[in-house]
């Protein structure tokens, strides 16, 4: 099959995130397809553009490990409504570059969120190459707003989000969801439980590669005990929950958190630090996503804080979450149990309780044999996200 994915965000492993389709795409082409990514070279999380392009070109094709990459020259931005022209001339040039390449007509197209222009993009180009359409739905649109209080359920924007969801939903031959309750969210709008396929974010099996980069900063925390956090330092990700937790265990001097990432949260985390004199907490910049499994392999405990919000009600699929697994990491989960009922055996602690998390994280350092069956119990389950165990139910559905 010749698969064409739109995805306005989709980023190769030498980036710090974004790597769902990169991988999704390599488990695609050991089956014997051909995938074609449509993707902004506009970095959203560090604002850069990471493409020279000549004057008038509004796309450049790269190919990288047998995926055809069409880069897409989109409005620079650093906030505010500027994003939104960012995200009308990702489907303008991406919709220019895909008429240009029909010479080899899709006949999959996967329009991926989190905006919804990609997924409608996606839409428009299987209809007139009489393609497949799938329409994965990563983020619910705009119920990610409305829960987060920034729209109202009957205001006008929402009213207009709800029904391009809709149309799409009826016009998609299969939906995907990365969620593993968001079938219920999918069905409640009328939708049949056979056109719904879960597909949560994914690992690809491979051995930690050394970084001399990564090397030199663990060397610092040689004779430390070791909780890694990476990944976004934002709103959503309730890292002052990490930050509190630490200045409990502050009194522990071998023990340290370090947080890997970047975010528009990150001054504030920082600057509370500072303010309280908290000397077990350090900050680092994000690393690209292929020398992740190499700093995991020299820490101890994993660490996630996840918001309690009604968005989260249908499930959560976080990359980092699935990183921490396969490295066989204990995983510390600050947040409301009921949120993570699915992730809820040995080796994974579930609670918003900071003290009964600070206990947890102790005996594991204190326990050898229960820090050993914690990380064997991780490491098993991180293979039911393997892409290459995950990657026939997409496969089986063409």
């Amino acid at each position: 099959m010749n698969i064409w994915i739109f995805n306005h965000y989709a980023k190769t492993p030498d980036f710090s995130s974004g790597t769902r389709h990169f991988d999704m795409a390599k488990e695609l082409i050991e089956k014997g397809h051909k995938v074609t990514i449509f993707a902004s070279s506009f970095t959203h999380y560090d604002k850069k553009e990471n493409i020279i392009y000549k004057n008038g070109q509004r796309f450049l094709i790269e190919y990288i490990d047998g995926i055809r990459f069409v880069w897409i020259k989109t409005f620079k931005y650093n906030g505010g409504l500027k994003r939104i022209f960012n995200m009308f001339s990702y489907y303008i040039n991406a919709k220019k570059a895909s008429r240009k390449l029909q010479i080899n007509r899709p006949e999959i197209v996967i329009g991926s969120t989190v905006h919804l222009l990609a997924a409608l993009l996606g839409k428009k180009v299987a209809k007139k190459n009489q393609a497949k359409f799938f329409f994965e739905e990563r983020d619910f649109w705009p119920q990610t707003f409305i829960d987060f209080n920034i729209l109202s359920k009957n205001n006008p924007i929402s009213l207009i989000l709800f029904r391009v969801e809709k149309s799409l939903y009826n016009s998609a031959d299969k939906i995907i969801v990365l969620f593993d309750r968001a079938d219920q969210y999918v069905m409640n709008k009328g939708v049949r439980a056979e056109k719904i396929i879960y597909l949560p974010n994914g690992i690809t099996r491979k051995v930690p590669k050394y970084s001399y980069e990564i090397e030199k900063i663990m060397m610092e925390y040689k004779n430390k005990k070791t909780i890694i956090y990476t990944g976004s330092h934002g709103e959503a990700n309730e890292l002052f929950k990490v930050i509190y937790l630490a200045e409990i265990m502050s009194d522990y001097k071998d023990i340290v958190f370090l947080l890997f990432g970047e975010g528009n949260q990150k001054k504030n985390l920082i600057n509370y630090v500072r303010k309280h004199n908290i000397q077990n907490v350090i900050f680092h910049d994000s690393v690209k996503k292929h020398q992740i499994p190499f700093l995991l392999s020299k820490c101890d405990v994993s660490i996630i804080s996840i918001k309690d919000s009604p968005l989260y009600n249908f499930g959560f699929s976080m990359n980092k979450i699935y990183d921490y697994l396969y490295a066989g990491l204990p995983l510390i989960m600050l947040t409301n149990p009921k949120l993570a009922e699915s992730f809820d055996r040995t080796g994974i602690f579930i609670s918003d309780d900071l003290d009964f998390q600070k206990n947890n994280i102790l005996q594991l350092f204190k326990d050898d044999d229960f820090y050993t069956l914690s990380s064997k119990s991780t490491k098993e389950l991180s293979e039911k996200f393997l892409w290459e165990n995950q990657i026939e139910k997409l496969d089986n559905s063409f």
